[in-house]
């Protein structure tokens, strides 16, 4: 990651965006907010951005002095609470979907997609059994090809 003084957020989202993956802009979000307000471990950033967003579209009524800040230093920025709750979500994400975002495989909004359908199926009773046994069934197999 870049650790440069002279490189700000603004100019890392403005110009370098498109080459720069979402994972690698959390984290810049990450410093830029650690650094004005102390250490945070992630969960607490991302309830906490989580508070700012709802805020802002006005589901929540009052934020701590820490959300506030934390708030005021995202809008600063010209970043936006909902998409940097979005990022932490993503972050939360398995690896195959992880990879699927840094290789360009899916977007953004696709990857949110297949995250929540992927909470979702192993969420459900006995579902990593029945992934665990389909995935024995097809290793076992043999295809056409390998004939």
């Amino acid at each position: 990651m870049l650790k440069n003084e002279e490189i700000t957020l603004k100019r890392v989202m403005e110009a370098g965006h498109k080459s720069l993956d979402i994972f690698t802009k959390l984290e810049f979000v990450k410093d830029l907010i650690t650094k004005n307000t102390g250490k945070l471990t992630d969960k607490e950033l991302q309830i906490i951005v989580c508070h700012c967003w709802y805020y802002k579209s006005g589901r929540y009524k009052k934020l701590t002095p820490k959300e506030h800040e934390i708030l005021d230093t995202l809008l600063k920025n010209n970043l936006s609470p909902k998409t940097i709750y979005q990022w932490f979500l993503l972050n939360e994400a398995p690896e195959h979907i992880k990879k699927k975002v840094k290789e360009r495989k899916i977007g953004y909004n696709k990857a949110i997609s297949e995250n929540a359908k992927w909470k979702k199926i192993t969420s459900r009773q006995g579902t990593t059994q029945l992934i665990e046994e389909i995935r024995q069934v097809i290793g076992s197999l043999k295809w056409k090809s390998q004939e």
